[in-house]
């Protein structure tokens, strides 16, 4: 895998079945360096019971968009967007943050482990949700020099490569993950590891 190269798994709204069992596949096969809770009508029980389920060395790869009190109780980071914006005093763990344009990004970006970017590509679970940047823009090629950036909105392993070679830190991926059917699940696993692979192989 190109160790420059971050891959990002991103779950949906709500919950999927065999949550838990579904993150551990993805950071225990590889496919996945890190993994983001986004569930914002969860309760912090809610999302303190997925923690719960999960084996306790991956809890470190874990990322939250909510319910920051609880990394009280777990090693897990936190993502701030426009919900929730700030995260707790004094906390150490890893820190990332959405951005959905240029100025944006270039704000206290040494404050944060990476920036997420989006919309890159046409969204695949939002409808609607179309791309805003073109990869061969001069400003957004600039911007990723200056920044970690991670590339969201529309992202699948075929995209790798192009992703890469713009300047992103690395991608995540949100709607192509989580099909319902476990062994179409199990193949984009496996389209993801042999994606990232192969962007090792040509790096």
């Amino acid at each position: 895998m190109a160790a420059d190269f971050t891959v990002i798994v991103f779950t949906p709204e709500e919950p999927v079945s065999n949550e838990a069992r579904r993150i551990a596949q993805l950071l225990e096969s590889g496919a996945a360096d890190r993994v983001h809770l986004r569930h914002p009508a969860l309760s912090e029980t809610d999302i303190r019971a997925i923690l719960e389920s999960l084996p306790a060395d991956l809890l470190p790869r874990i990322t939250l968009h909510s319910h920051f009190e609880l990394t009280d109780r777990f090693p897990v980071g936190i993502h701030l967007n426009s919900r929730n914006p700030y995260p707790p005093e004094d906390f150490a763990g890893t820190l990332s943050r959405s951005c959905h344009s240029l100025s944006e990004l270039a704000t206290k970006a040494d404050k944060f482990d990476y920036s997420t970017l989006s919309p890159i590509f046409n969204s695949i679970s939002k409808s609607g949700y179309n791309a805003a940047f073109k990869l061969t823009d001069a400003s957004l090629i600039q911007a990723l020099k200056d920044s970690n950036v991670v590339a969201l909105g529309g992202v699948t392993p075929d995209r790798f490569h192009e992703l890469h070679r713009a300047g992103f830190a690395g991608a995540a991926m949100l709607g192509y993950c989580w099909p319902d059917d476990p062994t179409l699940f199990a193949n984009r696993i496996n389209e993801t590891l042999k994606a990232r692979n192969s962007l090792c192989s040509n790096s």
